[in-house]
């Protein structure tokens, strides 16, 4: 979820368990397209679109 500095109580807070560095590609999905990302606890992340219901993996390098 991005920050909303309008409403900080909102979410989208910068935390440990919830951080994985970002191929450019993965970074623009997650801020510039509709993608919701699910970090697993193998570092995997499952990109969601829910407006096409298509999910991407990708794997941590």
């Amino acid at each position: 979820m991005k920050f909303n500095h309008a409403d900080p109580q909102a979410g989208g807070w910068t935390v440990a368990f919830n951080l994985a560095p970002l191929c450019t590609p993965d970074h623009h999905r997650k801020h510039l397209g509709p993608w919701l990302p699910t970090i697993h606890t193998d570092r995997t992340i499952t990109w969601h679109n829910p407006t096409t219901g298509e999910e991407i993996i990708t794997y941590p390098r």
